[in-house]
């Protein structure tokens, strides 16, 4: 898989191409898989400029401890006590 490192450290991967999309999604969870591992390992951050979006949020919010959960739950709730801005986009249902 082609791939780009800049001056920030981020890494880009550029999807292989002759395969079919699901074989696309499983190559590209297994290398996410160890990218995150490898990155955890260093006490880094698997998300940068572009925040966490909905493709990471099952990462985000395996990475938190409860304690960051429990705030990150509550400082939603106080903002949109409704549950109506963007339900289930970062904190799981």
């Amino acid at each position: 898989m082609p791939a780009t490192a800049t001056s920030t450290s981020t890494f880009n991967v550029m999807p292989p191409t002759g395969l079919s999309a699901g074989e696309v999604r499983e190559r590209g969870t297994d290398l996410l898989d160890g990218l995150y591992g490898i990155v955890r390992g260093f006490s880094g951050s698997f998300s940068a400029e572009h925040g966490v979006g909905r493709s990471r949020r099952e990462v985000y919010w395996e990475w938190l401890t409860p304690e960051h959960r429990k705030t990150i739950a509550a400082i939603k709730a106080a903002f949109d006590p409704l549950g109506i801005m963007n339900p289930g986009c970062l904190i799981p249902d």
